[in-house]
């Protein structure tokens, strides 16, 4: 009897368990991640956030350079990151018009193959 319980409970843990995966979904980031477009996307959609949450210039000027800092150092898998650029704040204020934020975006693959350039003009959505 003993036997025929294991045999029953290893049965309900399997079909459980092929229930449970059926509804997880695929893993498609390491497909994109190999896109310098969906990097240059990503690193535009942080440093709007930075831009954003930002109060005043000068704090939006140190979220900016920390971002890029950090991005900077950090090691994308297989594609090296340059970025250059800060917020402009004549007089510690924001400007009248105009982007708030120019970057230039550099992503080139580790193999020289590819390389990804793009021109990002941010201003404060808020």
């Amino acid at each position: 009897m003993f036997i025929v319980t294991m045999v029953f409970m290893a049965a309900m843990v399997f079909t459980i368990q092929g229930l449970l995966f059926s509804y997880s979904r695929d893993d498609v980031s390491g497909i994109q991640g190999l896109s310098g477009s969906y990097i240059i996307e990503n690193i535009e959609t942080s440093f709007q956030r930075a831009l954003d949450s930002s109060v005043s210039c000068p704090e939006a000027r140190a979220s900016v350079t920390e971002l890029r800092e950090m991005m900077g150092s950090r090691a994308i898998s297989g594609h090296d990151l340059a970025i250059a650029g800060d917020v402009s704040c004549p007089g510690g204020s924001w400007l009248p018009s105009g982007p708030d934020l120019v970057l230039d975006v550099t992503v080139t693959r580790e193999t020289g193959v590819s390389e990804t350039r793009a021109t990002l003009l941010l201003s404060r959505t808020t």
